[in-house]
């Protein structure tokens, strides 16, 4: 029976599931990222509750999963508890590092992002394969967010001279927009 498809919930309605999960978890670290580049003192603060909550995530869509039977169960349930404990263990490690004063937050939260991604690729290869991507992508995520921080100062410029043409545009259009509406 292990592995069989329930007549209650067809498959798509799982792929429905998987794809929702993945795009939040995807979701949440993207507001992660974005947080460590503009407000780096809360980012340390995120990425502690996110591991948690990521591991929230991760165990009940295997346990729907496993419930309606769309997944086998070659893995049990302990072994992804342990695993996302040891992620949860390895944060602690860097919150206490963090406190001793041998990390700073910015450093850890980059750390923690790594870690991260590191435990939810491989909760994709040995629990849920749709963590692959995720995982992935968050490692992508750690690598860009160090190399931003590092040339930040070189992004300014372009930017800030893109948000004048496009303030500049967006002012114009509506003053002519208003000289139009009042007529000659």
């Amino acid at each position: 029976m292990e592995g069989k498809k329930s007549p209650w919930i067809p498959s798509e309605h799982a792929w429905r599931w998987r794809l929702i999960t993945g795009v939040f978890m995807f979701l949440l670290a993207f507001v992660g990222v974005a947080l460590t580049v503009i407000k780096q003192s809360w980012s340390w603060g995120y990425w502690k509750i996110l591991s948690g909550i990521f591991a929230a995530i991760s165990l009940g869509l295997s346990a729907y999963l496993k419930q309606y039977r769309l997944k086998t169960a070659a893995i049990t349930i302990w072994h992804e508890v342990f695993h996302w404990l040891g992620l949860i263990f390895s944060i602690a490690i860097l919150s206490r590092m963090v406190n001793l004063g041998i990390l700073s937050p910015f450093a850890a939260s980059l750390q923690a992002l790594l870690l991260l991604s590191l435990a939810t690729f491989l909760a994709g290869i040995y629990i849920e394969k749709s963590f692959l991507f995720v995982g992935a992508f968050m490692g992508c995520f750690s690598l860009v967010l160090s190399y931003v921080s590092l040339y930040s100062y070189l992004l300014f410029v372009p930017i800030s001279v893109v948000f004048v043409f496009a303030f500049y545009w967006f002012i114009r259009k509506k003053s002519h927009q208003m000289t139009q509406e009042k007529g000659p």
